[in-house]
């Protein structure tokens, strides 16, 4: 766990915080918390998903966290693309990690949101159900020590404890069956 509370501003933009510099450098899942706010248990997880390839590696370790502590999985699709095929995908990502968590008998709620900041949309829905965490991918860009945009919105606008995954594989495009066995 590292805590984002620390430096401020456009400082934190560019990887200013420890916690920042934890959450580039590993591989390994990082919880980061604001202010404090550790919960004092895990009923609900908020797993949003997008049009991305490594989106759907969060859902088996998403699923095992949310078994050991017996969570309710929020998944929710997030675009600010109106297009029926991106549209199309993401409906398909969410039924596919519905139908996984479903074999793997967790509890689960299903929503797509829409709007033109995703991270907004990411924050504001786990403060309007009192989620207890958020799990994300830590997205890559190709310049050095610099996570990607939505990653770093997150971080920052966050009430709520964020789990960073890191993706493991960028070339699987389906299934889950190659992770958290």
């Amino acid at each position: 766990m590292a805590s984002t509370h620390g430096a401020s501003g456009f400082e934190e933009f560019f990887l200013g915080s420890n916690a920042y510099k934890i959450v580039q450098a590993t591989d390994q899942p990082v919880i980061t918390i604001r202010k404090g706010n550790i919960p004092k248990e895990i009923k609900k997880i908020v797993m949003p998903l997008d049009i991305t390839v490594d989106t759907r590696q969060k859902v088996p370790i998403t699923v095992e966290l949310a078994k050991i502590f017996d969570a309710e999985i929020h998944v929710i699709t997030v675009t600010s693309s109106k297009g029926k095929r991106i549209n199309d995908r993401l409906a398909a990502y969410q039924r596919q990690a519905i139908n996984y968590i479903d074999v793997k008998k967790v509890k689960n709620k299903a929503k797509s949101l829409y709007g033109d900041n995703m991270s907004d949309l990411i924050v504001i829905y786990a403060d309007s159900v009192e989620a207890d965490l958020v799990t994300i991918m830590k997205e890559q860009t190709h310049t050095v020590n610099i996570m990607g945009n939505l990653t770093h919105q997150i971080l920052n606008r966050a009430t709520t404890p964020v789990m960073c995954i890191s993706a493991k594989e960028k070339h699987i495009v389906t299934g889950f069956s190659t992770f958290g066995g």
